[in-house]
């Protein structure tokens, strides 16, 4: 007789009074929670932490001290940026109303500047420091530095004013080719701003001799400026100069879709224009 022991029929494993399960082919399906044979553990953080915690805190360690270097540094500019602006404020001390600004020293500004490059109070010290030069008559000097302006702010909130002063430098000095120049881009950089009113005014001056017609175009382009008030009186009476010089250029003006055109005469024929 062969040996059965390790065979245990399925009814043995039934419960007698479970009938249902006791007729039944099908296997005892497993827990839906116990893990499948094979299947990786779940993911514990506590375990992952001991098994990266010197990389983790290295990593924590080492943002902590760029965060503590950009606190210091920034903390370091600001302190720097208000010396300088305590500075600047003892150099230029504020006058009442009806008063004349007191003359500047160049020197003392232009060596606070120096002191505190990289700030704005440093940048407004030399542009002030370039004014009073070239209103001291120093027009070289001052073109330099108005130049050096530009440099430390090349898109800065004051590169119109220095630019402006380079073309005003070159003008003092006679040079009248580089100064137009110089206009030329200060009206390009800021076409409606006000430092392109003062060198449209400055350029028309200088070419009204050899060309009256664009120096009359510069002035109407500021008489027609809405925004140009404080600049329009000087237009108008630099205008009426150019006018009284070369009245060949006083003709009525037509204005269609924005376009000027020049209304030819017309003659007592009224099929006739004059040439």
């Amino acid at each position: 007789m062969q040996d059965f022991t390790c065979f245990t029929p399925c009814f043995l494993t039934s419960p007698p009074n479970d009938p249902l399960r006791f007729m039944s082919s099908q296997m005892p399906t497993p827990s839906p929670h116990a893990p499948a044979a094979g299947a990786e553990p779940p993911f514990d953080l506590v375990t992952w932490f001991e098994l990266n915690r010197v990389r983790i805190l290295g990593t924590l360690g080492i943002v902590c001290v760029l965060v503590i270097v950009l606190m210091v540094v920034r903390a370091r500019r600001h302190s720097v940026a208000t010396s300088a602006s305590a500075a600047l404020l003892a150099l230029t001390p504020p006058t009442g109303p009806g008063q004349e600004p007191a003359p500047l020293d160049p020197q003392k500004l232009l060596d606070l500047s120096r002191r505190f490059a990289g700030t704005r109070p440093a940048v407004q010290a030399r542009l002030l420091a370039s004014g009073q030069l070239f209103a001291d008559g120093k027009f070289a000097e001052a073109q330099g530095e108005f130049a050096a302006v530009e440099e430390a702010q090349p898109n800065g909130p004051l590169l119109g004013s220095a630019l402006l002063g380079v073309a005003s430098s070159l003008d003092a000095q006679g040079r009248a080719s580089d100064a137009v120049t110089a206009y030329d881009r200060v009206i390009s950089l800021f076409p409606s701003g006000a430092p392109a009113l003062q060198a449209r005014l400055a350029k028309a001056r200088l070419i009204e001799g050899t060309q009256p017609s664009q120096a009359l175009g510069l002035l109407e382009d500021i008489l027609k400026d809405p925004y140009a008030v404080g600049y329009q009186e000087l237009a108008a009476a630099a205008r009426g100069r150019l006018l009284a010089a070369h009245p060949e250029l006083d003709v009525p003006l037509v204005s269609t879709n924005e376009v000027r055109v020049v209304a030819p005469p017309v003659s007592a024929d009224p099929g006739t224009l004059v040439p």
